[in-house]
């Protein structure tokens, strides 16, 4: 699967802006076949039209990927009209920013929903498909906040903690099939998931370009997982060895333990956009 993605067929989810919609247009302009979906359907067709415009060959599509029935039909449509996915990105995500106990029981279910159970419908959609054909590969968009806490978000890592988790442990599970299983880890990323918040001194933010890049990496030779930034990695290693007391106090330097401190919780439905 190190090859040049002229001729895949990626499926990107949460592709009508952002992260998302950078993505489908960097695999695009690569010779892929793109399948743009998203909750926002009109956002998913102006992310395929653009495609389109540009000379690349895409389709859209209305995805809730919490909805398990509608994952499997969607990819069994995007086989018929763009052929067999071999590709599929699980970039859809929410995010609910503010006080833990400010987060009612509804937020939390659709935030799980989403960033955990979209992910595992997407896998078990397209995963019966390639390994009947011998080849694949997913790329799970997980979080630096999947490595390291991230307070006033505390749901939203503890679903990349588990993407994370369950991408590692597939990936052990089906080696030797033909699959390829990836994690692209994010830093700050200029989308909407972040605005509002006060962004820490380091590291600094990304542009959802820069996660693109990092996808199309993966993609082209199979990395098991890619930070963006790259040198985010080490800081993962790095806390791992580190007290808690100095974690404390290096939150507290570079302003992440406060980067959402001040915000309300979301409302309970924003757009499945990827991180």
């Amino acid at each position: 699967m190190a090859e040049a993605l002229s001729g895949r067929i990626v499926h990107v989810t949460g592709a009508g802006r952002g992260i998302g919609r950078a993505v489908a247009l960097a695999v695009a302009r690569r010779g892929a076949g793109v399948a743009v979906s998203d909750i926002d359907e009109a956002a998913a067709r102006d992310t395929a039209t653009s495609i389109r415009d540009a000379g690349g060959i895409a389709s859209a599509w209305q995805l809730d990927v919490a909805d398990a029935a509608a994952f499997f039909r969607v990819t069994a449509q995007i086989d018929q009209d763009l052929g067999a996915v071999d590709t599929l990105v699980n970039n859809a995500g929410v995010m609910q920013r503010g006080h833990f106990l400010h987060v009612s029981s509804d937020a939390q279910a659709h935030e799980l929903a989403v960033n955990l159970t979209g992910t595992v419908n997407g896998m078990k959609a397209v995963m019966p498909g390639m390994l009947a054909r011998g080849r694949g590969q997913i790329v799970n968009m997980a979080s630096i906040a999947g490595r390291i806490p991230l307070p006033h978000a505390g749901m939203y890592s503890a679903t990349k903690f588990a993407v994370i988790g369950l991408t590692e442990a597939l990936r052990a599970e089906y080696d030797g099939h033909g699959l390829i299983f990836s994690l692209v880890l994010p830093g700050y990323v200029d989308t909407a998931l972040v605005a509002g918040a006060r962004v820490p001194r380091f590291p600094p933010i990304s542009k959802p370009e820069d996660v693109a890049r990092a996808v199309v990496s993966v993609l082209q030779t199979g990395a098991s997982q890619r930070y963006v930034p790259r040198y985010l990695g080490l800081f993962a290693v790095v806390q791992l060895l580190l007290p808690p007391w100095a974690l404390h106090h290096i939150g507290r330097w570079t302003g992440v333990t406060r980067s959402f401190a001040s915000l309300e919780a979301m409302p309970l439905e924003p757009p499945q956009r990827g991180r």
